[in-house]
């Protein structure tokens, strides 16, 4: 990847510089890829960074340079909920296909030291990603694409003695050329990837959305899990059971009517607020010990909401369904792994009789 240079001014600190937004060479093949016909898949991507410096070194007095690079580490076309296009309320459409990507934001940051001396050190911090491009239903899951990043902005917000906060915006070009520049594929022995039932048949996704239903939503999460110091280093994962469990639900009004937004997204003034629970029991062999599996559990409270249609009532309870549609483990070192799920979920207001 071609560094350019940025300036960037921090709070309480000198002018330094940053390389690697606004990569020319991106530029180039994102153009090209947008004039062929069929290839207007895009994301925009808000990444946040706490880059921590590692124990051994020195607090930070000031930042010199901070170098950016993107990898792509995976990439994967799957059959999305909905045979064909599926609009909810706010106008987010579900195309049949979409293409799961995951990656990792990569820093090395050069920095003098609060020391007297004020030497020149230099430390590495990588963050991941996970997110998805709606792709057509016309592409087939065989198809070949290659994940084009290109940072838009960083900016550092706050410098820390031991860490810097930071903000990136990533564009991200799901591209039919091929470009292996952009393609760095991890170790397959270090994947784990769930076999879902419903993805042996797609119809069993595709059905999980109808033409009548408006009230869903599609998330994207991501996990870092450490395993607990009582438990073994990690050899492979083995297997993953996945439990959502809904804590709460509300029906909330939010009293403004803006307009259309100008990337088409509508709002709508009644939501569903559901408080949940992700429960992972993950399976792995000890690290030099095949034969010995161990389990670990983890549960992952999260919050989401779902529009629904005006006139539901403050007091009207909803079923709540959800659906799996890919889910990837990556084990980083023998005490780390990192976790992408994509989860749709549905909602409809139940009915007494």
């Amino acid at each position: 990847m071609v560094f350019n240079k940025n300036t960037s001014l921090c709070k309480g600190s000198n002018y330094f510089d940053i390389y690697g937004v606004a990569d020319k060479q991106a530029v180039n093949y994102i153009n090209k890829s947008m004039s062929l016909p069929n290839s207007n898949f895009f994301k925009e991507k808000v990444i946040l960074v706490d880059a921590k410096v590692q124990a051994q070194k020195p607090d930070i007095g000031a930042i010199q340079s901070i170098n950016l690079s993107v990898d792509i580490l995976r990439k994967k076309i799957i059959s999305t909920p909905g045979d064909d296009i599926v609009t909810n309320l706010e106008g987010v459409k579900s195309t049949g296909k979409k293409i799961i990507i995951e990656g990792a934001l990569n820093l090395s940051i050069q920095y003098i030291s609060m020391e007297l001396r004020h030497e020149v050190y230099n430390f590495n911090y990588g963050e991941y990603f996970s997110t998805y491009i709606m792709l057509n239903n016309q592409v087939k899951l065989e198809d070949n694409f290659s994940i084009i990043p290109y940072v838009e902005s960083f900016m550092v917000s706050e410098i820390y003695p031991r860490k810097i906060s930071a903000c990136t915006n990533l564009f991200l070009v799901a591209s039919r050329l091929s470009i292996n520049d952009y393609d760095k594929e991890i170790e397959e022995d270090s994947d784990y990837e769930m076999d879902i039932p419903s993805s042996k048949n797609t119809n069993d996704i595709t059905t999980f959305l109808g033409p009548q239903d408006k009230e869903w939503t599609n998330i994207n999460i991501k996990e870092k899990y450490t395993i607990p110091k009582n438990k073994p280093d990690i050899g492979k994962v083995i297997n993953i059971t996945s439990n959502i469990i809904v804590r709460n639900q509300r029906v909330v009004l939010v009293p403004i009517k803006p307009p259309v937004s100008s990337g088409g997204n509508i709002f709508k003034e009644k939501k569903l607020l559901i408080d949940l629970i992700l429960n992972q029991d993950i399976i792995y062999n000890e690290f030099n010990n095949e034969d010995n599996l161990i389990s670990v559990q983890y549960g992952v409270p999260y919050s989401i909401y779902i529009s629904i249609n005006d006139n539901c009532k403050f007091t009207d309870s909803f079923i709540i369904d959800s659906c799996i549609e890919d889910l990837h483990v990556n084990v980083l070192d023998k005490r780390n792994m990192f976790e992408n799920i994509s989860i749709f979920f549905k909602v409809n207001k139940k009915t007494y009789f």
